[in-house]
């Protein structure tokens, strides 16, 4: 009997580690937690201006701002150091437009369903 017990309790763990993974967004090589980009999102979302144009330049300020919160996700801090920072930004906000596709892996930016 415990033969047979020990197989199953690591498959278990293993799949409960999986799980607890969760979905990922993925911009070419760079991979983060579901929740942590629709935290970035939300930060977006407070740095917009009522009003404003969001030409490029002002769409790249707003990116780099984002680098300066506080509150932006530890895991997506390395993004500020990279030099598309701005362009990895929008291409991760545009996977998460709608997080319900993300979460049903509607998306091809996401993982881990």
């Amino acid at each position: 009997m415990a033969v047979i017990f020990a197989p199953v309790m690591i498959v278990l763990l293993l799949l409960t580690h999986i799980s607890q993974a969760g979905v990922q967004v993925q911009d070419g090589e760079l991979v983060f937690p579901l929740e942590s980009v629709k935290k970035m999102k939300e930060l977006l979302g407070k740095e917009d201006k009522p009003g404003s144009s969001t030409g490029r330049s002002e769409t790249q300020v707003t990116y780099l701002q984002l680098c300066l919160n506080p509150e932006l996700p530890k895991d997506l801090r390395p993004v500020c150091a990279k030099e598309d920072a701005p362009g990895i930004f929008r291409r991760l906000e545009l996977a998460v437009n709608d997080p319900d596709l993300c979460e049903l892996c509607v998306n091809a930016a996401c993982s881990g369903c």
